[in-house]
């Protein structure tokens, strides 16, 4: 018998000679956002299509950078651009502790930048002098801070000549793929998982141009590649977790839908083959052996944590 089934057996003679709980009150109705002058939506619900792209590509990023962050901050829609609407291209405004100065926040799937990449984030870094800096997330992903709204422009020209992008890489878009950090030279790896991060990048930010369909989810949304035993990329905590699989000799992936919304689990995930089976149905490569042996290392960690 299910364990929940049991449960509520057991409880049944309490509940039986209790007084019926009142029903809860009805939630208090949901105020209405204030919307900008001339009818436009509120910043930061489903902008992406249209903040984003006029940004990219009708020339909106060249004209708002060449325009005086006083003149800025007196236009209510304007404001909005730089505060809210920007994130979609990565540009986080430091208003509170660095006015005038930006995060730029890249798209690096698998956390892998060549040599002619990592110059050119180098140098942007460098023009900024003490005020510039660069922080490596974990997200395997680079964050450029110190950057200043006249200089985006070019800075995003090169990040494009170098085959970068920041586009989507905050707000309500799906952030950075993870994958394995030792991504083909892992002698236990499953599967290399830069080309899955690549294909899932690509799809994410259409090809670096903007794909309208994926910049309305919910915030943070996170995607990652499993590629080997260990879990490095800890797909508990994603949103959505590739998990490699094989059936009927052909390579593939399951999916484990989950979410951590807080420090304690709140339901089991649960895993999808490709074909829209469970899980169960295939013959993983990485299992749900592997998944209960990192809840279990976890609960080991924990358990040794609180007794320290």
């Amino acid at each position: 018998m299910a364990s929940s089934s049991l449960q509520r057996l057991l409880l049944l003679p309490q509940i039986h000679h209790r007084r019926r709980a009142p029903p809860p009150p009805p939630p208090p109705p949901r105020r209405r956002r204030r919307e900008a002058p001339g009818g436009d939506k509120p910043a930061g619900e489903g902008e992406a299509g249209e903040g984003a792209d006029r940004a990219v590509h009708g020339g909106g990023i060249r004209e708002l950078a060449a325009t005086p962050m006083a003149e800025i901050d007196a236009s209510k829609l304007s404001k909005d651009d730089v505060d809210v609407r920007l994130k979609w291209l990565g540009l986080f405004h430091r208003r509170k502790h660095q006015y005038g100065r930006f995060m730029m926040r890249l798209k690096l799937p698998n956390g892998v930048t060549t040599s002619e990449q990592t110059r050119y984030l180098a140098s942007v870094v460098e023009g900024y002098g003490k005020d510039g800096c660069a922080d490596v997330t974990t997200r395997q992903n680079w964050q450029i801070r110190g950057v200043q709204l006249p200089d985006v422009p070019a800075i995003m020209d090169g990040l494009a000549a170098v085959g970068l992008t920041s586009l989507q890489s905050g707000m309500d878009n799906v952030r950075n793929p993870v994958g394995n950090p030792l991504a083909g030279i892992d002698p236990h790896e499953i599967v290399d998982t830069r080309p899955y991060t690549n294909l899932l990048s690509a799809f994410i930010t259409g090809n670096f141009k903007g794909n309208p369909a994926v910049t309305n989810l919910p915030r943070k949304w996170n995607v990652c590649v499993v590629g080997s035993h260990d879990l490095y990329e800890h797909p508990h905590i994603n949103d959505l977790a590739y998990m490699p699989a094989m059936k009927n000799g052909k390579f593939g992936f399951n999916l484990l839908r989950t979410s951590f919304p807080c420090a304690k689990r709140s339901s089991r995930p649960t895993e999808t083959s490709a074909t829209g089976e469970s899980a169960e149905d295939s013959n993983d490569v990485a299992d749900r052996r592997t998944w209960n042996r990192s809840i279990q290392v976890r609960s080991c960690k924990e358990d040794a944590a609180r007794r320290a």
